[in-house]
Parts: C-alpha cells; sequence; structure tokens
C-alpha cells in the first residue's frame, strides 16, 4: 500500500487542503492519505516536531511525509528528501528534523534539484506535492536531487539534572486540545534520579506529588463525595514524557491546565526529590 501522510500549520478554513489531495489522487489513484495533523500552531516548531516524532513509529517504510510548515518559497532554502527510519520526509531546511531526530540516526538526505522546485507562493502545493508524488510512484530519491551531508538541524532543550541530584528542570514542550502540557522529561530520566525518594513537581502554581498511571486512574482515586473533575495529574504519556493537567479540563470552557494556570510553551517546569523521613 502506497501512503502519503500531510502535516501543516494551514487549518481547514482554506482550500489548500482540498487542492494538495486532488492533485495527488490525480496523479495516484490508488494511494492512502493520511493527514496527521493541520491544526499545528503557526510557526510553531515544537509543536510540528512533537505531532511528527509521536506517529513516526506507527508507520511502515516507504512512507512518504509531506510537511507543508515554513516552507516559504525562498531562493537560499533548499528543499529536502530526508530518509529517516526508512520512511522519507519532504521538507524545508528549516531545523525542523533537528527536533524530531539527531544527525546519527538520518539514513540519507537529498538536497532536491532547483529545476524540480516551483517558486511560487504555494510551495507545498506546487513543490513538495509533486516530489512526494514522484516518490510514491516509486523514484529514487538521488535521481529528484543530490545527496548531501549537511543540513540545518535545531537543537532541542534537554533536561537539567541538578548536581546534587535533587532537581530536574525541564520545560513545557506541547499543548494539547484539552490544555494538557507535555514536557521535555523523560521517564527514564525521572527514574534515573527518584531512588525511592519523595517528589513534588512544580510548574507556577501548578503543584503535584503523585504520578498516576493513566487519566482514569485520576477519576477513580477520589471516593464518590468528591468529583474527579478539575483535579490536578500528572502522568507519563505514550511517549514516555511527563505531562500534566487538569482532568477533564477544556480551555474553551472550564479551564485547563494551561489556562488556569497561566502555562505555556517553553515554560519551565521543576521536580524537585526529597527523602520524606
Amino acid at each position: 500500500m502506497n501512503i502519503i501522510t500531510l502535516t501543516t500549520d494551514f487549518g481547514t478554513k482554506n482550500y489548500w487542503l482540498s487542492a494538495i489531495k486532488t492533485k495527488i489522487i490525480q496523479a495516484v489513484p490508488h494511494v492512502s492519505i493520511i493527514d496527521i495533523s493541520h491544526d499545528i500552531s503557526p510557526y510553531n516548531y515544537l509543536e510540528c516536531a512533537y505531532v511528527l516524532k509521536s506517529c513516526i513509529p506507527l508507520h511502515k517504510p516507504n512512507t512518504v511525509h509531506i510537511i507543508g510548515f515554513e516552507a516559504s518559497p525562498k531562493p537560499d532554502i533548499p528543499i529536502l528528501i530526508v530518509q529517516l527510519h526508512k520512511q522519507f520526509f519532504v521538507v524545508a531546511d528549516n531545523g525542523l528534523m533537528g527536533l524530531i531526530t539527531q544527525k546519527k540516526e538520518i539514513e540519507q538526505i537529498i538536497s532536491v534539484s532547483k529545476q524540480m522546485i516551483n517558486q511560487t507562493p504555494f510551495i507545498t502545493l506546487d513543490t513538495l506535492t509533486e516530489i512526494g508524488i514522484e516518490l510514491v510512484k516509486g523514484k529514487s530519491p538521488t535521481s529528484l536531487g543530490t545527496i548531501v551531508n549537511q543540513i540545518d538541524l535545531l537543537t532541542p532543550d534537554q533536561p537539567i539534572i541538578d548536581p546534587l541530584q535533587s532537581k530536574i528542570k525541564g520545560s513545557i514542550i506541547y499543548i494539547d486540545r484539552y490544555g494538557n502540557l507535555v514536557t521535555n522529561i523523560t521517564q527514564s530520566i525521572f527514574r534515573s534520579v527518584l531512588n525511592n525518594q519523595s517528589f513534588r513537581i512544580h510548574a507556577r502554581s501548578f503543584v503535584i506529588d503523585k504520578i498516576f498511571h493513566s487519566y482514569s486512574e485520576c477519576a477513580t482515586k477520589y471516593n464518590s463525595t468528591r468529583s474527579p473533575l478539575g483535579s490536578k495529574f500528572a502522568i507519563f504519556n505514550s511517549n514516555k514524557l511527563l505531562e500534566i493537567g487538569v482532568y477533564k479540563g477544556d480551555p474553551n470552557t472550564v479551564g485547563s491546565a494551561s489556562s488556569l494556570y497561566g502555562l505555556n510553551y517553553r515554560d519551565p517546569i521543576t521536580i524537585e526529590f526529597f527523602n520524606s523521613n
């Protein structure tokens, strides 16, 4: 099965997505098109990287990913085909791939030939989609450009463990539609410092000293005299990253961890470890 995925910050108000999909289907009628997300916040590299990185393990080899994010037509910014985990990412050389993976994990990088790049206002349709179509038809990436070794790679912020092993300092890298906050603190880093100590998680005025195993566990820990709605929680999510939130929060109605506690992208989060005896 031939698969093309689409990831953009276009939203759904404009005609852009229908134009891209129509072009793909006309060229490759039997292709499967998967929308990863079109609700990436405009120009939010952290958000785009988190969403893409979360999906990569779910896709099979030879999947073609068209990334319509920060792909403005500029002669000095190449268009790339990046091979990672035997999948192909059609993306502008804007640094995004550095937030998704490490350079050593990239299998091949192709700088697309200038003859294939249409410097139009809609470069995702007129260039990235064309490249994706050629790849899904079976064309070799090397026939579409030149192998290169260096590309622009942004470097993600890493959690910091203090010298006394008493604190982990991280930051918020993603906010989901429920207003829950994903951080860059991994479960493995947390466990490496825990060592049977007590801990307390701080993010502004958001404070919690327990990590649940699931969202539903937050509800079952309260007896019938108290509703879990609005209760704070912390979990390690399916990506093994620390996530904090408010149970059944909604930033548009009752509020969420983001809106109620004034938390946003890149805001700091700290885990303090201590002996409770």
